[in-house]
């Protein structure tokens, strides 16, 4: 059998952390901006309404995109190497 020895007292104030990650308040979102649907598009598709994306959530979705493109393609070569060997 095996004997642990005794543990130490512990004081969890001393090694307190106080950070103010939980206390950061982020900007409120910024409201999507309604358009009627260009030419040539059906209404059927949009429901009757397009939507104007802000820059900002534009640009996320495609680093997204992107990032997504790169793990399957990186994926896909992981299988063939798999598969190969």
């Amino acid at each position: 059998s095996v004997t642990l020895p005794e543990l130490q007292p512990y004081d969890a104030s001393e090694n307190a952390i106080d950070d103010d990650f939980d206390e950061f308040v982020p900007e409120p979102p910024k409201p999507v901006v309604q358009a009627p649907a260009p030419d040539g598009v059906s209404e059927s598709v949009t429901g009757g309404q397009y939507f104007v994306l802000p820059g900002e959530l534009t640009e996320r979705l495609t680093s997204i995109d992107q990032n997504l493109a790169r793990i399957a393609a990186a994926l896909e070569l992981l299988v063939v190497k798999q598969m190969g060997s």
